[in-house]
């Protein structure tokens, strides 16, 4: 009775120091701590009490309307409706209108920078996501692994004990295109290189788009059309090279887009596909500079890729240094849980680290190191301009910061032979007379269990400010006791058949030699008809049918 006539002596309060009879924003007095649905509206009765004069059939119209577009409005982008005072009110007062343009403001910042990994984690729950769709033998094969279990050769993974079984090769590659389709009309190959087939091969690229402010709040994955565009040109190059891919995940953020294949064969070997983003512009609140990251495992070999973009400037190495320690802690706090990202057996970083010469002030040494680099070019990049601008490697910022960032995280770097990266004039190879010479591209890798081959720019490509940058890595393959020479199981042997002319044959042979008899190697003329699997054998009575075992 006592808190029926505080309601109704307040009913009356409200009434008397009001000039209209509207009803006014409700009292959550009596409702208690916990969240109810009286917290959130009053029910008909205490607005009968209150002095509602609406009609009771449309005040339970009203109110039922406005908790179904809570309820759907909460399920969808976690807050209430912010119509749903409105409605119940019957009418727009000035705090509604200031509720309703602040609930506006703060959807418009999530939908911008905190919704895309929602809906990517519905999308993949859905099979929908670009990594079932990209490599559907990976649906329903992603299994956790303990973030603080050490992966080393002999320890167990699940108690199965993991060996080296194998050699894995690795082509990465990284170029910052300049804000603009720099591979339009190139031929990539000449960035792949003369390996044929590498096991994984992984693009990284940098400004794909223009880094203006529309485009760093507008494309936070990135320019999805200009990424497919790329992937078609990708494709083409290693379908040119000879290869069989396909394509484990494309990440990307802003202007960074990472992009992995691996060999047709390998694919039912992958398993437990991860990726980050990690923003680095404007205190962490944009993507202009960053990490996205890819981590898989293939058998049991567990590797990272990173494409990152740094902070630029000569006097920011000790900011780039602590972006790229963020980008390693990114797979922190992952569920299911896997490991962090300098614990898998392969961990490559390339990109664009921004990586600036500190050269010696009021010293004309930039002149000089443009002197080199001029000498270089008109000698064909060999004598004594290329080892001139050898000797300033010794100002480069990371080499500088190895002891102190580098070495205590194992990451090591293999030795430069390529002339700076940037900045060239574009279409040229000359260098810019604006911005100093420096050697901003780079490829990083883990040091324990990998190899590096092969480390090298590319002059070829000269549609961007920067040039390419290529490494060839081996890494050793770890599988459990069964797979034991799998990558030979992975690319079987395969029988050919081969049509052989049947008086070339004799000819091969020597006088009187039966039409199948064994050829040495290299005794085949050049002129021979050979054609792999044919449906079936020409007419002719002068071909034979024969076998030859490839393996490729």
């Amino acid at each position: 009775g006592g808190g029926g006539g505080g309601g109704g002596s307040g009913g009356g309060a409200q009434d008397a120091s009001s000039s209209d009879d509207r009803p006014k924003p409700r009292s959550k007095a009596g409702c208690g701590g916990d969240h109810h649905p009286c917290d959130h509206q009053p029910s008909v009765a205490s607005a009968a009490a209150a002095g509602d004069t609406r009609p009771v059939l449309r005040r339970m119209l009203q109110e039922l309307w406005a908790d179904q577009g809570d309820r759907v409005s909460t399920q969808y982008t976690g807050a209430p409706s912010i119509m749903s005072r409105l409605l119940r009110q019957g009418y727009a007062s000035t705090f509604t209108m200031l509720e309703k343009s602040w609930q506006g403001i703060n959807r418009a910042y999530q939908a911008s920078f905190q919704d895309s990994q929602r809906q990517e984690s519905i999308d993949l729950l859905l099979g929908q996501g670009r990594a079932s769709s990209d490599l559907p033998a990976l649906r329903g094969a992603t299994r956790g692994r303990s973030a603080s279990m050490e992966r080393s050769p002999g320890t167990t993974c699940g108690e199965v004990p993991r060996s080296p079984v194998g050699k894995l090769t690795v082509w990465v590659g990284t170029w910052n295109v300049n804000g603009r389709e720099a591979w339009d009309g190139a031929d990539l190959r000449h960035w792949l290189g003369a390996e044929s087939s590498p096991d994984v091969v992984v693009f990284c690229l940098q400004e794909m788009v223009g880094l203006s402010a529309a485009n760093i709040v507008m494309l936070q994955n990135g320019d999805e059309a200009r990424q497919s565009h790329f992937e078609a040109e990708a494709q083409r190059a290693l379908r040119a090279g000879g290869g069989d891919y396909v394509k484990v995940r494309g990440l990307g953020m802003v202007g960074i887009f990472l992009l992995v294949y691996v060999r047709a064969p390998l694919v039912p070997m992958i398993r437990d596909v991860r990726i980050a983003r990690v923003r680095s512009g404007v205190y962490g609140a944009a993507g202009n500079k960053g990490t996205v990251a890819v981590r898989f495992e293939l058998l049991q070999t567990s590797l990272c890729f990173f494409c990152v973009h740094l902070e630029s400037g000569v006097q920011r190495n000790e900011q780039r240094m602590a972006q790229l320690a963020d980008a390693f802690r990114c797979f922190e706090g992952a569920y299911p849980p896997v490991l962090a990202a300098l614990q898998h057996d392969v961990c490559v970083v390339a990109g664009d680290l921004n990586i600036r010469l500190d050269l010696p002030k009021g010293s004309d040494a930039d002149e000089h190191l443009r002197a080199a680099l001029k000498t270089a070019d008109s000698g064909g990049g060999g004598g004594s301009g290329e080892g001139a601008w050898r000797a300033f490697l010794q100002y480069d910022q990371l080499y500088a910061s190895i002891p102190q960032h580098l070495k205590p995280v194992g990451m090591i770097e293999g030795p430069i032979a390529f002339p700076p990266t940037y900045r060239y004039v574009l279409g040229s190879d000359e260098h810019d007379s604006l911005r100093a010479p420096a050697w901003c591209d780079r490829v990083l890798y883990r040091a324990v269990g990998t190899r590096l081959r092969e480390y090298r720019s590319v002059r070829e490509l000269r549609n961007s400010d920067h040039r390419p940058v290529a490494a060839l890595l081996e890494a050793t393959l770890l599988g459990g006791p069964s797979d034991k020479g799998v990558l030979e199981d992975a690319v079987p042997q395969r029988k050919a058949s081969i049509l052989f002319d049947e008086q070339e044959l004799r000819s091969c042979g020597g006088p009187g030699a039966s039409p199948m008899t064994p050829v040495r190697a290299g005794a085949v003329p050049k002129a021979w008809a050979a054609l792999v699997a044919p449906q079936e054998p020409p007419a002719s009575s002068r071909w034979r049918h024969g076998t030859s075992v490839y393996r490729f």
